[in-house]
Order: C-alpha cells, then structure tokens, then sequence
C-alpha cells in the first residue's frame, strides 16, 4: 500500500544509513530531498512531538503519492544466481504496484476434485490458520466480512491499508488533533474495548455501502414515535431510529467509494465518540464543542453522522431534530462508558457466536431486510435454515404491509435491551 512504501521510506530517512537501497535510487536526490524535509518539518512543528511530527509528514506524503496518482515504482530485481540479496538498485524491468493486499485463494471444497488438489487445500488452509493466529501477522481492512471479524479481533499490528494519511490529509485544527489522538489510541490500545468495539461497527458500516444514509424528511410517523420515546431511556430511543430505512445517495459522493479509507475514517469518528478520555468527549463534559464544527461536517455527508451514531448503538436522543441539524446534550447525548462497555461485550460476543452470531447482529443493527443483502452480498456464510426463514418471513410480512421500515417501531419499541438475541422459533413438527 502507499502508506506502507511511506513508512518503508520515513524509516530509511530518520536511520544513520548512508547508501539507499530500492526502491530508493542510490545515484538520485530522494535521500537528500527527504532528510532536509525532515529537518524543516522539525524546525516548523516544533511544538509537536516527535510522534506527531512523524505522522504529519507521512501523511503529506501519502496526500502527494495520492494526489499525482503514483501506483508503480520500480523496485529492484532478484539475484541473477537464484539466491541472495536481491539488487541494491532499481530497475524499470522490475515494478512494485502501490495499492491493496492480494485476495486470499478460495478454499472452497468443491475445488478440490482430485487427491492431489485435496491435499494443497488443506495446505491453504493450515497456513490461513496459521495467518489468522499471527497477532502480529498481514491482514487488509478491505475484503473482512463480517463473519470473518472476530478473525482480526486479536491482531496488536496496523492492517496493511490503514488509511491514515489519506484520512487526514485534509483535517486541520482541533480536527487533526482529534485524529492524531485516534490514531494513537488505535495503534497502541489495539485490544482495548473500545478500539475493538470501534474497528467491528466501522468494517459492518462500510459492508452497508452505499446504502448508509436515511430518507430526508425523515417518515412523519417515525419522528412522532421517537419523540413518545422516554428520553432516560438509552435503549429505547436506540431501537426506535434503528427502525430507520437505509437509503443510498442519490448522487455520487467523494469518500465512499474507497472501503479501507472509509474504515479508517469510520474507526477514528467512533473511537472520538466511544472513549471517555478522547478530546471530543472531553470538549461535551465541559459543554463547549463549538471547535468540532469542521469534523462534524466531515463526516456528516459520508453517512457518519448522529443517526448512525445511534443505530450503532453509540448515541442516544429522542428529539425529532435528530434527522436534521441537532445539538449534542440537547437532542442527543453519548451513551455512558458502563452502557458501552456492555455494548462493546455484547457485539465481541456475538460475532464470535458462528454460525448465526454475527447474523443475528446484523438484523439487530440494520434490520431484517437489510441483513438479507448483506449475507446475499456473501457476509454470512452457514446460517442456520431455520433462522433464514424467520427472518425472510418477516420481511415479506413487512413488505406485504407496505411498510418502508425494515422493523415496525412498534415491535422494536417492546424490547429494551441491547442484545441481539431475538431468535427465531424452533421448528414445530407436525403430529400425525
């Protein structure tokens, strides 16, 4: 990835060694140019940490790679005797692509038709085994299902298309400085709840694209409903704008359409939301957020906004200005860290609950209807019959009634608890 050939170059830069090796040109200025970059960056930000020094230049490179469209380098060539180092210099004969992880080889049994294809699958499959288990190994935020996320779940190391620089490339201000302390908290508190909690709800919000925004104006029907919702009542108000229809654009727009650079944009502006300590929760305790005006508005057009907020379980409110312009403490309000915390154990719980786990918490989120499309987009893999036949009933019932909403608000309004373990009935056999 771009960023990762940033980071291969930075630490190249800041280290004591003379000769650069590919894709670094030894005969070229890069080193140079990049070390008095350096320098100035450190005269310029002398304010910052070193840290944050790093990450703001790492980000202007990403922002150049990015904006002159640079997707090959050349890179050097294998040794010519089959083993060895490969060559210290770059060649046009030898191209490195700037862009995403492979996809992994399908291990699909119907692949396997002879002994011999048997045995590399299950080849394939140990070493995905052993993949999966590497804490410290590759993985790409790009194709994780979201069956697949409890897979990632225990990883201490960056994903391979961690989009940080593209993702605040344009931030500045309090904005920066709020993705900045994201970032960190994300890197270096991997196995928190909260950063787990963040990077689930980010990957399923990014599996819903481009349907992640909701009908202007809001159904009349709906804001009345919310509004007889009890306002002390987190759960309550959660379940009645998770009734919400998801709806796509109507034109393109910019940020949706790159799923690694969504996920991490999504994973900083849920962690700013989910960590008490974060400068943005910090800002509405002392009741002044009049400096985030920008990264509300960031956000608010990529489906990042109060009503998903709420539908992923994070916010709270029960004022119809909730579809609109609204106000955070006055309109809608975070939920406490206890009520998070539960959250963060029910969803963790959930998506390692397979088969039916991470389905089951896909219809609590997004509805029935919606949960359908993603397991025919290929998320859900395994469900148990009886559940998909629950769940197909009520939409068709749903839809029979020519109902927009993919629950009636009448039913989610009945169920007062976080946890998606509304099963479907078992089987009833008929008796002769």
């Amino acid at each position: 990835s771009v960023e990762a050939f940033v980071d291969h170059i930075h630490k190249w830069a800041i280290s004591n060694v003379v000769s650069p090796r590919a894709p670094l040109f030894k005969g070229g200025s890069t080193g140079i140019v990049l070390r008095a970059i350096l320098r100035e960056c450190a005269r310029i930000l002398a304010a910052y940490s070193e840290q944050d020094r790093n990450a703001e230049l790492k980000a202007a490179l990403v922002h150049a790679f990015t904006a002159e469209h640079i997707h090959f380098i050349p890179d050097a060539l294998p040794n010519p005797r089959g083993r060895g180092s490969p060559s210290h210099q770059p060649s046009i004969h030898a191209w490195t692509i700037l862009g995403d992880a492979p996809l992994r080889p399908s291990n699909d049994n119907a692949l396997a038709r002879t002994h011999g294809e048997r045995l590399i699958l299950q080849l394939h499959r140990s070493a995905d085994s052993f993949a999966d288990n590497d804490v410290r190994g590759d993985w790409s935020l790009e194709h994780i299902k979201i069956q697949d996320i409890h897979l990632v779940s225990n990883r201490v190391a960056l994903p391979n298309d961690w989009a940080f620089g593209a993702a605040v490339a344009t931030a500045n201000g309090t904005t920066r400085i709020l993705y900045n302390w994201a970032a960190r908290h994300f890197e270096h508190n991997m196995q928190h709840w909260s950063s787990q909690l963040a990077l689930a709800l980010a990957i399923m919000l990014a599996r819903a694209l481009p349907a992640v925004f909701f009908p202007r104006p809001a159904p009349a029907a709906l804001q009345t409903k919310l509004a007889q919702q009890p306002s002390k009542n987190p759960d309550r108000c959660i379940a009645a704008i998770r009734s919400t229809p998801w709806t796509s654009p109507s034109s393109s727009i910019k940020g949706i359409k790159e799923k690694p650079l969504y996920i991490t944009q999504a994973i900083l502006w849920l962690l700013a939301w989910i960590h008490e300590d974060s400068p943005l929760r910090l800002a509405i305790d002392a009741g002044d957020t009049s400096d985030y005006k920008d990264f509300f508005t960031k956000h608010a057009h990529k489906g990042q906004n109060p009503v998903n907020l709420a539908r992923l379980g994070i916010v709270y409110g029960n004022s119809k200005r909730m579809f609109g312009p609204c106000r955070i403490t006055q309109d809608y309000n975070p939920r406490t860290t206890a009520d998070l915390q539960k959250w963060a154990n029910t969803v963790k719980t959930s998506l390692a609950n397979l088969p039916d786990g991470p389905f089951n918490l896909a219809t609590h989120i997004f509805g029935d209807q919606k949960a359908l499309q993603l397991r025919d987009e290929g998320n859900f893999q395994g469900v148990v019959q009886r559940t998909l036949r629950a769940v197909t009933a009520s939409v068709s019932r749903t839809n029979s009634a020519a109902s927009s909403s993919k629950r009636t608000i009448d039913d989610l309004s009945d169920s007062d608890s976080d946890s998606p373990s509304h099963l479907p009935p078992p089987n009833r056999r008929r008796r002769a």
